[in-house]
């Protein structure tokens, strides 16, 4: 794949410290494969398309294997206190090294270049571009601009931890689940899994699906 974005324009960040209460167990930790959990899944596919992938988890979670398979590993002291306050630290640590990066979870099983590269175009120069629209934005996947940081800390100085209240203060391009459909037929790249219901869902979109 010709991505559009050179090393220094984008950097991937994956968060994966939440606690995982609908699931019964730390995401992170959860098998989507009988051999790949959708921790080790989220990040070979970041490693297939970006040159550098940051990983936010919690003290809680085994670093040694996300050190072993090729990427950063940053470590979430605040852990379980929501993305917005898990997010603020790295991105201050990478703000003279990108110009932006791309934020997902490992809950989100599936990721498509092609929505990356659209999100890429629609960000412009907008600080921030997400799919979804209104309430039903995902902050969880997006373009982020390192200038979000004054924001960020503003957020959290006045006691805000929810990543969404971001977008409402931030020059913000929505992307419609209708244009994401036109280089993502079935919007699997917005799939969240949250609870095992969801895995089941994920599990039967799978083109490799072991567990039918």
């Amino acid at each position: 794949m010709t991505k559009k974005w050179s090393k220094e324009q984008l950097t991937a960040v994956l968060l994966c410290g939440g606690a995982g209460r609908r699931m019964g167990q730390p995401k992170s930790e959860v098998l989507f494969r009988p051999d790949e959990t959708l921790l080790s899944r989220k990040i070979l596919q970041l490693k297939t398309l970006f040159e550098r992938v940051v990983v936010v988890a919690s003290p809680q979670t085994d670093g040694s294997s996300i050190v072993e398979s090729g990427v950063e590993l940053f470590e979430d002291t605040l852990a379980y206190q929501g993305p917005l306050k898990a997010f603020a630290p790295v991105l201050s640590k990478l703000c003279e090294q990108t110009e932006a990066v791309f934020l997902t979870g490992c809950d989100f099983p599936f990721l498509s270049a092609q929505a990356i590269d659209l999100l890429w175009d629609e960000l412009g120069q907008a600080e921030i571009a997400v799919y979804g629209e209104g309430q039903e934005r995902s902050a969880l996947v997006g373009i982020y601009r390192v200038s979000v940081k004054k924001t960020m800390e503003t957020l959290l100085s006045a006691g805000e931890n929810r990543l969404m209240r971001l977008l409402d203060e931030c020059d913000t391009r929505s992307v419609s689940p209708l244009k994401l459909s036109a280089v993502d037929g079935d919007l699997r790249s917005l799939l969240n899994v949250n609870s095992p219901e969801d895995l089941f869902v994920a599990r039967q979109l799978d083109q490799r699906n072991p567990w039918s």
